[in-house]
């Protein structure tokens, strides 16, 4: 029996790659080679917004925003969403809603400054879409993401070769909660849906 998450993560490869951030992309590689930031780009931002067009995913929720490169990417794939976004560096928040007024898509893209413990509790339910890319989320943000995704909401989380994180990769493989899919062969992107 196909599940739900293995018919859209066939409808992410069957669909052409399109990136019309990169300039966004660039401009943060060379923010962060000028700043020595940890402004890192994800790589896969045209699968991200390949996911949310899949999904038609009206609320969004980002833990990470740089210069809000996969931002753009996560509304552009679903242009009636919204899309909330955490970044706790107060250079970036400044940058990247100034790439956001560029493309305009301010009026649907809020980014929210400050740490995600002390942003999270304030948002409320129900997140179609929820992206992370970093270090594996402790287990107080995942009691967050778990309480603010929608009941058949889509968890990405990247990085996951990054060390670290053995709970959270325990977690998001559990099968009574999660039907979890690698995106790519490395296996450091994962795709997860909610099991119940």
């Amino acid at each position: 029996m196909q599940l739900p998450i293995d018919a859209i993560l066939a409808r992410i490869k069957a669909t052409a790659p399109r990136d019309p951030f990169l300039a966004v992309r660039q401009r943060t590689d060379a923010h962060r080679r000028t700043h020595g930031c940890g402004a890192y780009t994800y790589d896969k931002a045209p699968s991200l917004l390949a996911l949310a067009e899949a999904l038609a995913a009206a609320r969004i929720l980002e833990l990470g925003t740089a210069l809000g490169y996969t931002s753009l990417s996560l509304a552009a794939g679903s242009p009636r969403a919204l899309v909330h976004t955490i970044e706790g560096n107060r250079e970036h928040v400044l940058l990247a809603r100034q790439e956001i007024q560029r493309a305009d898509c301010d009026p649907r893209i809020r980014v929210y400054e400050g740490d995600f413990l002390a942003v999270l509790p304030g948002l409320s339910p129900s997140y179609d879409l929820v992206f992370f890319d970093g270090f594996a989320p402790d287990s107080a943000v995942y009691r967050h993401i778990d309480r603010l995704l929608a009941p058949r909401g889509v968890l990405v989380s990247g990085n996951l070769t990054l060390a670290g994180g053995e709970g959270y990769h325990t977690q998001i493989h559990d099968p009574r909660q999660w039907h979890t899919r690698a995106l790519d062969i490395s296996g450091e992107t994962a795709i997860s849906m909610r099991a119940t």
